[in-house]
């Protein structure tokens, strides 16, 4: 008697359709009646070929539906890591030809940071995980870390040798008009007291795991590991708060421990605020000031010299992260007008000034940054930063704040005059006016404008 084979044992390239099925039968019948005409021999059955051809490799109009395992590898990255591994719980074929091939996985629940399926998955380059965090029921403004996710990550992310990126973070389910992504932030912590300890040794996981060697040298981005203390003046001295809290050692041990490639693209906590919420990369918010956190990735080996190679690409990520705002007169009304933010000329000057203060040339810190850095360059870095906020249009001239490039020229960045309009503040008229291409008041009076209309 045929035993019959269970449902989970049909693999995708072993269920055969059902005209292929009844092709192959009738190829079959056809032989064994060949075989009773008494031609004295007794003939083979039509074997199936690799490709699924019947009978010296005629392929089957069948198979022209069929995807390569490429293909599959492709969408299954739009899966949640659970409906992955469901699909392999019923398909051999996907476990031996697709689960090789996926290089991103994404993680919904704690329970799903297991190890055992993961060696599966040798070719993973990045790894989301939207459950480190999660968002108060009844308050999204608020959120908690999740402890049983963070005591899993170190282990679970040491599964992918070829791991590049790994994004820990939360995603709100609750709230339709803020649904999204988000990080932990001991801001909006719901209770300091249980997110401190828990990211603390998150913190120290990670920093063990890269420092033995368990984690990968060719991790480039662990994004969503910040500083857990809410105010470094909350550290008391003697019972009171401490107006001049000692340097966060737990982000100090970041800087250490990290990758080097990772830690020297580390900005200090609102370099990137200026990127709206679609496009605004990850950011890790250190307490450490610019100059503390170079000084400590200068301090490992071979540290001050990849800072030196890499240079010019943290200057052109700085110039990428433009802003956009109001800008607000006396008088109630307000310009629409692109800048930068306090925190990203903070750290422009900061690398200029670690770089190149008393250099060997002799030359200012303002001088050798504009030999570090093309004009073209410049213009295309800034103009990548705008169009993050709204498309470009031929012939447009966005309105940029004047000193914001009056804080570029100090700092040695070479901007291209002519190419932007500019506004500037007048002190003595407590106004925001435009220049025109020479620089030379042409209006007093500013007018409000809607965000797509920045021309002159």
């Amino acid at each position: 008697m045929k035993t019959r084979r269970k449902s989970y044992e049909y693999a995708a390239d072993d269920i055969s359709p059902p005209t292929k099925r009844r092709k192959i039968s009738e190829a079959a019948d056809e032989t064994a009646v060949a075989a009773a005409a008494g031609d004295g021999k007794k003939k083979k059955r039509a074997s199936k070929s690799k490709e699924g051809a019947v009978d010296g490799g005629k392929p089957l109009a069948t198979n022209i539906g069929c995807l390569p395992p490429e293909c599959w590898a492709l969408a299954a990255e739009f899966l949640l890591y659970k409906e992955v591994l469901d699909t392999c719980l019923v398909s051999k074929a996907f476990i031996r030809e697709v689960t090789p091939r996926i290089t991103r996985i994404c993680i919904m629940n704690p329970r799903e940071l297991h190890l055992m399926p993961t060696y599966r998955f040798q070719n993973v380059t990045v790894v989301n995980m939207f459950c480190l965090v999660e968002c108060v029921p009844g308050n999204c403004s608020l959120h908690r870390i999740n402890a049983d996710a963070a005591s899993r990550v170190t282990p679970f992310l040491s599964r992918f040798p070829k791991l590049e990126e790994s994004n820990l973070l939360g995603l709100c389910e609750h709230d339709p008009d803020d649904s999204g992504w988000f990080q932990y932030d001991a801001e909006t912590c719901a209770s300091e007291q249980q997110g401190r300890p828990i990211m603390t040794s998150l913190i120290h996981s990670l920093c063990g795991g890269f420092r033995s060697g368990l984690l990968g040298s060719g991790i480039k981005a662990v994004n969503g590991p910040s500083c857990p203390r809410k105010d470094p003046a909350d550290d008391l001295l003697n019972g009171h708060p401490n107006p001049n809290p000692p340097p966060c050692e737990h982000c100090r041990m970041m800087c250490r421990a990290f990758p080097l490639d990772t830690v020297v693209f580390w900005q200090h906590h609102g370099s990137e605020e200026g990127l709206v919420e679609p496009f605004a990369d990850f950011y890790n918010g250190l307490c450490l000031t610019s100059t503390e956190r170079l000084e400590t990735i200068a301090s490992r080996p071979g540290g001050r010299k990849r800072i030196e190679e890499k240079a010019k690409d943290i200057f052109e990520h700085l110039l990428t992260c433009v802003s956009k705002g109001p800008a607000e007169n006396a008088d109630g009304t307000n310009t629409p007008v692109y800048f930068y933010n306090e925190a990203v000329l903070s750290d422009a000057n900061a690398l200029s000034d670690f770089l190149y203060k008393n250099h060997p040339s002799g030359l200012r810190p303002s001088a050798q940054v504009r030999r570090l850095l093309n004009p073209r360059d410049v213009l295309d870095c800034m103009w990548e930063g705008i169009e993050m906020h709204q498309e470009r249009k031929e012939g447009e001239r966005p309105l940029f704040s004047k000193v914001a490039i009056d804080e570029l020229h100090d700092i040695g960045v070479p901007v291209q005059n002519g190419v932007f309009s500019l506004l500037d503040y007048k002190e003595e008229l407590d106004k925001w006016i435009y220049l025109n291409d020479e620089s030379e008041p042409d209006a007093i009076d500013t007018v409000s404008k809607e965000d797509d209309d920045l021309d002159e």
